[in-house]
This record gives structure tokens, sequence and C-alpha cells, in this order.
């Protein structure tokens, strides 16, 4: 079960006396809430460091990933990533940790509702920063990165799944008729898993809510990291299909370096499979904002 955005892990209460006790330096402690996802609670600490507490044993897990790669991997990239400074234990008993980084100055690309031109002018730097993170290997990473535990490109896993939801989307009037039936034909195309050796390193869910835009209207940085792991370069390269309009794609794909037809392929299927299931998952939540754009995702795919 999904947790529900009245449902924090832990209150502003607790919350600021362990940051307090754990990091003196930042005491008093200021608070605002910044978001509360499927994986961490965040806060906003004195306007200037953002703490995540973990929600799920997934997430806690890869904290220790980020704690050790994401230093490595910063300097490697050209837009900030959060790199942890503060390090805290959330639960003693259960080992849980929790961190604090600085803050990236931008909103998300959801919360600023960037409209299509907007959006468009993304590309080129959203394929430059895909091509940098894809060009690493992950056997130089400093820690053993995990594996995809939850088959992003699972086709018996994922296909049954998105099938009956977009069949459930289109006979609730979520989605009109003709785009649930674009969308299943689309993500029928045969296609084949890739070699273990063409295997990248992969953000893994860079949709609008983890890519941040500056005053400017440029992008100025890439967020929640939790699903770091090595694995199909497509699982990124949705992110194409996921945030920016049709018009804008072939500068993205142009600045990544080219992608064959199978990647295609493999990127429109994953987008298909992650936008209908964060539709759904957002639904439930009562994000109003990640359902628009997940709505409005399978509608651009569905005509381009």
């Amino acid at each position: 079960m999904l947790p529900r955005p009245d449902d924090p892990t832990v209150s502003p209460e607790r919350a600021t006396a362990l940051i307090e006790r754990s990091f003196p330096a930042l005491a008093p402690v200021r608070l605002e809430h910044l978001g509360r996802g499927w994986d961490h609670d965040v806060l906003l600490v004195n306007g200037a460091w953002v703490f995540r507490f973990p929600r799920n044993g997934m997430a806690a897990l890869a904290l220790q990933t980020e704690l050790a790669v994401m230093p490595w991997l910063a300097p490697r990239l050209p837009l900030p990533i959060p790199v942890p400074v503060f390090e805290g234990v959330f639960d003693e008993t259960a080992g849980t940790h929790f961190v604090g980084h600085r803050l990236i100055p931008g909103k998300t690309v959801i919360d600023t509702g960037l409209g299509p031109e907007a959006r468009a002018a993304l590309g080129p730097a959203l394929g430059r920063f895909t091509r940098a993170l894809h060009s690493l290997r992950a056997t130089d990473a400093p820690h053993a990165l995990p594996p995809d535990v939850i088959g992003r490109m699972d086709l018996a896993k994922r296909m049954p799944i998105t099938q009956e939801r977009l069949a459930s989307l289109r006979r609730d009037g979520v989605l009109p008729e003709d785009t649930a039936t674009r969308l299943l034909r689309l993500i029928e195309e045969p296609w084949t898993p890739l070699a273990r050796e063409a295997l990248v390193l992969v953000h893994a869910d860079m949709h609008g809510r983890n890519l941040l835009v500056g005053a400017d209207g440029a992008l100025s940085g890439v967020i929640d990291w939790v699903d770091l792991h090595e694995g199909d370069p497509a699982v990124d390269l949705a992110t194409a299909f996921e945030v920016l309009p049709p018009s804008a794609r072939e500068a993205f794909f142009r600045e990544y370096g080219g992608v064959d037809a199978g990647a295609l392929v493999r990127a429109r299927w994953r987008a298909i499979t992650h936008m209908t299931a964060a539709l759904v998952g957002s639904m439930e939540r009562g994000d109003e904002g990640f359902v628009r754009s997940a709505r409005g995702a399978l509608l651009e795919m569905a005509v381009g």
C-alpha cells in the first residue's frame, strides 16, 4: 500500500528534535514541509538545507548507496544533484538513517506548471545530462549498485498490469477511449531485453517531479536518486516521452548522441507503463499536480 499524504513518517516535532540533537550547529531549527512522496518525507531546514526521512525499507536501504555514490557522481554531471552533507540516525533499533543536503534552487517541472513550449526548451539540456550519466560505468562507482529489484523493464510483470490499468482508466473516463486504445497498441510493439553488458548507470525516475527548473526557465538540478541502479538506458530515455512534448524529442535524442529504433521502442514502453502507474498512484494519493502531468504525458504519447 502506498503511504498517504496525511501519513507522515516523522512529525515536525520529532524531526526538529532529531536534527538539533544530531547537528547542534543547525539549532534552532526552522522547518518547512517541502513534500511527501512514495519514498521520503522532505523538509526544508533553515531555508538552506533539505532533509529527507525514508518512508519505507527500500528507501532506507537506498540511502546507503546515495551516501557512498553521490559525492563521486556529482562532479561528473552537468547539472547539480543532491550530495549528502548530514547523516543522522532516524530509528536506532532498525538502524534507519536520514540525510540532509544543500538546497538546489528551483521548482519541479510539475510544480511550475510549464506549458509545452517551456518544456520543449528543456530538451537539449536534459539530453546532455542523460548522456553524461549513461557514459559512466557502474563498475567505477565507489559502492556496488543494487539491481533493479522492481523489474521496471520486466515485460511479463509490467505488461498485464499496464493493460489492466489502461483499460480501467478508459472505462472510468480518465483517459479518452482513443487515447487508451492507442497506448495499448503501442505497448504491444515487440522489443528484446538488453544484454547484461549493455546496461548503464540510470537514475530510473526522471519524471517532472524530479527535475528542477530555475527562475530563468532552464534546468537547475535533478533530485531523488533513491532508484539509482545499473539498468537499461531506456529507463531514463523515457524522460523524453514523460516530460517533453513530441516536438522536442528529436532535440533531446540528438544531444544524447542518437539512439537506435529498439531503444526508442523500449523507452516509449517504459514511459507508458511508468506514467500509467504514476497516474493511478497519484489519483489514489490525491496528488493533483502529478495527475495532470501523468495524464498529459499519456495524451501526448498517444499522438506522437
